[in-house]
């Protein structure tokens, strides 16, 4: 890929009243001419220079106000063209980036409409689901039995009140450990990956 280029000239685009003032001159240089016959379409610094040079000082205050209608074109980069084949193969790498960017986001949604999964396979996932929901429940009821009687083992303690707040406190604690264990599982198996704490 060549450099980037800057041309260094400035050129105004002289308006109608400038034209007044262009066509008032005597013998104009040569570039004055062509922008008078239309044949070039700006003006150099030089040629302004050479025009308040050449012009009274009445004129020289009409130059100013005449520059203020006029568009003036301020030096500007110019960039080398791109090689054909870079471009095509910039182009080609996007599509494919844009392309994997869009299965990673429709997977979940093209995984459920193809064909039905074995009937095997099917049972399978529905068992571990069960078994999963199984584990859930027992942990839960053996989490609020052992805190209900183990007041009365460990202290001697009889009142129903108590014992029925420490079940429930324990079963509270396990249930919510067990759902972010499930949780996670479910998460991992969908290919999301819990952020792990720098330490």
């Amino acid at each position: 890929m060549g450099e980037v280029t800057i041309n260094p000239n400035i050129c105004i685009s002289p308006s109608e009243d400038f034209f007044q003032l262009l066509r008032d001159l005597d013998s104009p240089t040569e570039q004055i001419r062509k922008v008078l016959n239309k044949t070039e379409k700006d003006l150099s610094v030089d040629d302004l220079r050479w025009i308040r040079n050449h012009i009274s000082k009445e004129e020289k205050r009409r130059l100013f106000t005449v520059l203020k209608s006029s568009s003036i074109t301020f030096p500007r980069p110019v960039y080398p063209e791109r090689n054909p084949q870079l471009e095509q193969r910039c182009i080609k790498l996007r599509r494919e980036q844009e392309d994997r960017e869009y299965k990673a986001m429709t997977r979940n949604i093209r995984e459920s409409e193809m064909k039905e999964k074995p009937l095997s396979i099917q049972f399978k996932e529905l068992n571990s689901i069960l078994i999963m929901l199984v584990q859930f429940v027992v942990s839960v009821v053996t989490s609020f039995i052992f805190g209900y009687v183990a007041p009365y083992y460990l202290y001697g303690r009889t009142d129903v009140g108590a014992r029925v707040i420490l079940g429930t406190v324990f079963a509270f604690v396990v249930g919510i450990a067990d759902m972010y264990f499930i949780i996670r599982e479910h998460l991992r198996d969908d290919g999301i990956q819990l952020a792990k704490k720098e330490t």
